[in-house]
């Protein structure tokens, strides 16, 4: 195991409660509203405030430092600071800065600013 859920709570919108993550060694992480956000084996992570909600996930050695909600999958060795929602799908070594959503599939070495689609 390589993070718990702590107690420690803040509200997300109007009903959505996300639950702030530590590493086993005590490092603080950013927020998930379920242990299926983020994945428990890899070097992925969640930085500072940043938020995964819905049925989206983080796995592998993706790392997030802003919002992934929705369906969305995130991998490799992704890189969001935007936010990315829909049923998006990022991997290999792609980097956020905007928005992307949809149905987008994003496998490369690509670095996406303002917004997709």
């Amino acid at each position: 195991m390589k993070y718990v859920i702590t107690q420690t709570s803040k509200l997300i919108g109007p009903d959505r409660l996300v639950y702030r993550i530590a590493s086993v060694s005590g490092e603080l992480g950013g927020f998930v509203e379920s242990s299926k956000n983020l994945s428990q084996i890899g070097e992925c992570w969640l930085h500072g405030d940043s938020v995964v909600i819905g049925n989206a996930q983080v796995t592998e050695d993706a790392q997030i430092y802003g919002l992934v909600e929705e369906q969305a999958q995130i991998g490799g060795q992704a890189q969001v600071f935007g936010r990315v929602y829909g049923s998006a799908v990022i991997g290999g070594f792609v980097k956020i800065y905007g928005s992307v959503g949809g149905n987008v599939s994003l496998l490369g070495n690509e670095v996406i600013y303002g917004t997709l689609p």
